[in-house]
Parts: C-alpha cells; sequence; structure tokens
C-alpha cells in the first residue's frame, strides 16, 4: 500500500526469482542457474531487488511511477516465462537475453525516479520522506504552483476505493480518511499548503467548505465569481444547489477561452478534471494565492 512502502511489495511479490533466488529459470538444459540467479541485477538501495527497501515516502507521483514500473517488469517476466515453455533450449537463451536487457531498461528508469526523488527530497523540503512507515508529514518534492499541479496531475484517475491509501497520504494529513468521508476540501487544502501555495495561518477547519470560504473572505483573499478572473494555482470553490453554502472545492488548472480547468478531488469519487464555463453559475468564487 503506499503510505506504508516497501517497496518489495509493489508489484514484485509472489514473483520467485525476482530477488536473485536461483531456480527461477532452471530447467533442464537452459544451462542457467536462475533468471536472476547473477547478484547485481538489483539496484543498490532500492529494495527492489536488492538492497534495503524504502519506506515512508511522501511522493505519491514517484510511487505511483515505481508501481507501474514493476507492474510491467512483473508482466515482462510472465510473457517470457509463457514464450520460454514454447521454445527449444537455444531459442529460450536468446528469449533469456532479451528479457533481461529489458528489465535492465526498466531498473534504469526507477532508478532515475528515485533519484529524482532523492534529490528533490535532498534539496526541497520534503526533509523526513525516509523516515520509514506510515502517512508522513514530509514536505512535497517541488514547492510553488507548478509543483502543486504537477503533483496533482500525478493523482488523476486515482479513485476512493481502489487507491485510498494514495489519496490518504494527502488527505489524512488533516485527518480525513477518504474511504469514509468526503474529501475534495482536505486534498485540495493540503495540496495548497504542503506545495506552499497558499499559507492556512488562522483556516480553523480546512476540511469543511463552508469555513474556507469565510477564512478566505476575511483574510481578504476571496474572489466572487464573476468579478474575479482566476489563474493557475487558485482553489475554486462550487455551490452546487445554489443555495449560498458552498459545497466543493477543486484546484485551478489552467484559464483559457473563456473556460476555466481545474483538478478535483472527489469528483465522481475519483480525483479528477473538469471544464466549466467562467460565467458557470455553479462556481462560487476563488481563493486567490
Amino acid at each position: 500500500m503506499l503510505g506504508q512502502v516497501n517497496p518489495m511489495q509493489l508489484g514484485m511479490t509472489g514473483m520467485a526469482g525476482m530477488t536473485a533466488m536461483p531456480g527461477m529459470m532452471g530447467m533442464s538444459g537452459m544451462g542457467q542457474p536462475g533468471m536472476m540467479g547473477t547478484p547485481g541485477m538489483g539496484i543498490p538501495g532500492m529494495g527492489m531487488m536488492g538492497g534495503s527497501p524504502l519506506t515512508g515516502m511522501a511522493d505519491v507521483g514517484a510511487l505511483n511511477q515505481l508501481l507501474v514500473m514493476s507492474e510491467m517488469m512483473n508482466n515482462m517476466a510472465m510473457q517470457m516465462l509463457h514464450l520460454i515453455m514454447q521454445k527449444t533450449a537455444s531459442q529460450a537463451q536468446s528469449t533469456m537475453q532479451s528479457f533481461l536487457a529489458q528489465m535492465q531498461t526498466q531498473q534504469q528508469n526507477m532508478s532515475q525516479t528515485l533519484n529524482a526523488y532523492m534529490n528533490g527530497a535532498a534539496g526541497g523540503g520534503a526533509a523526513g520522506a525516509l523516515t520509514g512507515g506510515g502517512v508522513t508529514n514530509a514536505g512535497p518534492v517541488a514547492q510553488g504552483t507548478a509543483g502543486m499541479l504537477a503533483h496533482a496531475n500525478q493523482m488523476v484517475g486515482l479513485h476512493e476505493s481502489r487507491n485510498t491509501a494514495a489519496i490518504n497520504q494527502v488527505t489524512k494529513k488533516s485527518g480525513i480518511n477518504c474511504a469514509t468521508t468526503p474529501w475534495c476540501a482536505a486534498w485540495a487544502m493540503n495540496l495548497l499548503k504542503d506545495h506552499g501555495v497558499l499559507n492556512l495561518d488562522g483556516l480553523s477547519n480546512r476540511n469543511y467548505c463552508p469555513t474556507i470560504k469565510s477564512w478566505g473572505q476575511k483574510k481578504g483573499i476571496w474572489g466572487n465569481s464573476g468579478q474575479y478572473t482566476p489563474k493557475a494555482g487558485d482553489a475554486i470553490l462550487f455551490d452546487w444547489d445554489k443555495d449560498g453554502t458552498t459545497d466543493h472545492i477543486g484546484i485551478v488548472e489552467k484559464v483559457a477561452n473563456g473556460k476555466v480547468y481545474t483538478i478535483e478531488g472527489n469528483s465522481s469519487n475519483s480525483v479528477k478534471k473538469n471544464t466549466y464555463a467562467l460565467n458557470s453559475n455553479s462556481i462560487d468564487g476563488y481563493l486567490r494565492t
């Protein structure tokens, strides 16, 4: 699960032989002691195929990338096993060499992803990202609006039921479990805070849209719909029922051609992109960042 991260579990567990255990490909006549029988295929310190496992990584996007890569490697291994059973020993040898080359490419990609994360952790406010286990309160890798929007975009498609732990990496920073509680405000406000886009000092409840609107008005950063033109990084608040009570919040990704493009948490139970006309009467207003 993302949030209590042991990369040994990121799609690689259950693959006998993937951690340099001899015998996975120890088929008679193949001349190979095992698919990964030679030490060193693992990237030191990654914990994926060797070295010490990493835990408690704060950057969800980096973890998602590692998960996708590990699943790709898993699928490649299974495809190779299927092919190997249909080939002669010489054909199997060629297939194995091709597979190992692909594995090395994927490992290099994973190493680059990890290195990018580690570099950000060292210089971008993510201190404590490797503290181990649980939802960490470490800062994000990239500060500012661009970093926040990149983070939000990496989470697009995550669903509260299928990807609970990944979403909770953000929402639980203000005590919200996305599987049981409305989480749009916790998602948006924690991202704004973590990336240094909006200072939440004085906000008594970042999980409740009406409180957020009232706080913004008092702080002098509220912009009424139709009177203020939003920009990337602003928070956008909605009044679906048009009863004067703010119901929902998201983040402005961009404004173009009379439309505002958003990324929202808890939109159809997911992190989702949406588009609205700037004059939509569903838009209540904005928090200016």
